[in-house]
């Protein structure tokens, strides 16, 4: 069910903690990534339209801090998703490890001790990737999204409006390229 997720559970056990940090700081990268935009809106509309620059100071401040919030963010979460990976890893190949030598001796005689350590160092590699770095892609595109369209309805609905009825066609006309 659910794609083993419950298998791998309890070797996330160890680093639940880092995986929440890992979260937390995903969405606030995905934040700052939302607010970027109305930045540099503010700065053309009022910088460059109105020709206005009596808030400049503020808004630069404002905007390297964002910047800068920005980049700790994404350097923290990278961080932690490297850290729980070798560590899921570490668990996984220690219990795989410890399972082969409860294994008899004719399993081996009919396996090739390479092939049989190639797939454990493997496939734990993979499922590690999997837990680190697909979470963290995914929290962070999701609440992209979100945070995306929040604010499109935000600052224009009717626009909004428009951009996202074109998304059910778009979803069926690049299901329809990826058939072919």
């Amino acid at each position: 069910k659910f794609f083993g997720i419950g298998r791998i559970l309890p070797f996330l056990h160890n680093v639940r903690s880092k995986i929440l940090i890992m979260v937390f700081f995903g969405l606030a990268g995905s934040v700052t990534d939302i607010i970027l935009p109305l930045f540099q809106r503010y700065a053309l509309d009022h910088f460059v339209g109105l020709g206005v620059f009596d808030t400049i100071g503020l808004f630069l401040l404002l905007y390297i801090l964002t910047i800068l919030l920005a980049a700790v963010s994404n350097y923290i979460s990278c961080a932690l998703a490297t850290i729980i990976e070798m560590r899921v890893n570490r668990e996984l190949r220690q219990t795989g490890f410890n399972h082969l030598q409860t294994l008899s001796f004719s399993y081996f005689n009919q396996n090739s001790v390479g092939y049989i350590h190639a797939r454990l160092m493997s496939d734990t590699s993979r499922i590690g990737s999997l837990v680190s770095w697909s979470l963290i892609d995914c929290v962070w595109r999701l609440s992209y999204l979100i945070g995306a369209v929040v604010v499109m309805v935000a600052l224009n609905p009717r626009l909004a409006a428009m951009v996202l009825s074109t998304l059910p066609l778009l979803v069926i006309l690049f299901e329809k390229k990826k058939k072919k």
